[in-house]
């Protein structure tokens, strides 16, 4: 590989679809939209916020109704009759009217409320305080009775407990990788198959070699996907906590927490897995004549498989399938940092899947190389699985 010369197609590709005065305006109106949808959320709530009126009337209306930390205002006057109520209704003096008989209810209202099912909630507090009490069980005792039994776990080899707190970074590295691919996966769509539509290939392969060229492409555009990424993940969240800092009502992030060990092996883990399956995508789009019609779009749901393994090593991190699917390369960037979360894993492991990772990126480069040289120059049809197999073996 010419290193020089790869590095500059990568410059090329990359400034050719970064350009910061317009990713700074769609960045701009992306938080600006942002912004006035919680502008908006912020308005609704406060303006959801004023009591409910609800008279409670019927023979039941002695046996007031729990409140849900004060929404409702319960209006209890055994003097007033159920049609004086409705009458109040009528007039909007009252939201609603709750007549109560035994455990029979009825809500009369306007028109049928949001708050439907908070009010069906505290009616079945009710029934189950009634019931219990003809019952002649005390709530309390209903309360041990269904309480769970102890149980206290000791374990001869705990997880640490700064991992145990990394569940939330290892879903934030897994979805940043699969969210990388997908995006930079239109990038790679555009950026292979732009020349090969301008029939300008045969001059660029005379004066580059084709394993440069798709290395500087590789190269290139995976530099703009994580740019990309920084800008329109890291950006939301700095504007987030920029609002709570300022005295925003919003809730706080969750701490990823973990051991810097660990976390370091989630980068490193999700940056292969990324590269392995971005070059992957490049030698398919090597292949596609059309990207508006062709065939292979669903080459691009490949990733989410190793997604589904990984859910399935949860159940039993420590099963032999479990250490093989950590080890091979496809599923390594998905499995392995769930294993590393749940159980402990060796050292040689860890680099072995690592080492096979790197490996399998080699080897995907150069048969990206040999398909991007091959499919690059055919015109008017995408080659066959059985002549990119041929490419493939002749790769290597």
């Amino acid at each position: 590989m010419k290193w020089p010369l790869a590095l500059e197609v990568a410059r090329w590709e990359f400034l050719r679809f970064f350009k910061l005065k317009d990713q700074l305006v769609a960045l701009a109106t992306l938080l600006a939209v942002g912004l006035a949808g919680y502008g908006v959320s912020a308005v609704v709530k406060r303006s959801g916020a004023k009591l409910l009126r609800i008279a409670v009337a019927g023979p039941g209306a002695g046996d007031p109704l729990p409140s849900r930390e004060g929404r409702f205002d319960w209006r209890l006057d055994p003097g007033k009759s159920a049609e004086e109520r409705r009458g109040e209704l009528a007039r909007g003096d009252l939201d609603a009217v709750l007549v109560l008989e035994g455990e029979r209810a009825t809500l009369h209202v306007k028109r049928p409320p949001a708050w439907l099912g908070e009010i069906q909630s505290l009616l079945d507090e009710r029934q189950q305080r009634l019931r219990l009490a003809e019952a002649g069980i005390a709530p309390a005792t209903l309360e041990a009775v269904l309480s769970p039994a102890p149980l206290e776990v000791v374990a001869l080899a705990p997880v640490p407990a700064a991992r145990r707190g990394g569940t939330l970074a290892a879903i934030v590295a897994i979805a940043m990788m699969l969210l990388g691919v997908f995006m930079g996966s239109a990038y790679l769509l555009v950026g292979i198959t732009g020349e090969k539509q301008l029939r300008i290939t045969e001059q660029v392969v005379a004066a580059i070699r084709p394993q440069t060229w798709v290395d500087g492409k590789i190269l290139g555009l995976s530099a703009l996907t994580l740019v990309l990424l920084l800008l329109y993940v890291g950006a939301p969240v700095l504007s987030y906590q920029l609002l709570r800092l300022f005295g925003a009502d919003l809730p706080a992030l969750p701490a990823a927490a973990g051991d810097p060990a660990f976390l370091a092996a989630l980068v490193l883990f999700a940056g292969l897995g990324f590269l392995l399956w971005f070059t992957f995508f490049a030698a398919i789009a090597a292949t596609v004549d059309d990207p508006n019609n062709s065939s292979r779009g669903g080459w691009l749901m490949f990733p989410l498989l190793p997604l589904g393994l990984a859910f399935a090593a949860v159940r039993d991190p420590d099963t032999l399938l479990a250490k093989v699917l950590g080890l091979l390369p496809p599923t390594a960037p998905a499995v392995m940092p769930v294993r590393l979360l749940l159980t402990e894993v060796a050292a040689w492991e860890m680099l072995l899947a690592a080492a096979l990772l790197l490996a399998g990126i080699a080897l995907l480069r150069r048969a990206a190389g040999k398909v991007f040289h091959l499919g690059m120059l055919m015109y008017g049809k995408e080659p066959t699985w059985r002549e990119l197999w041929r490419w493939v073996r002749e790769a290597g």
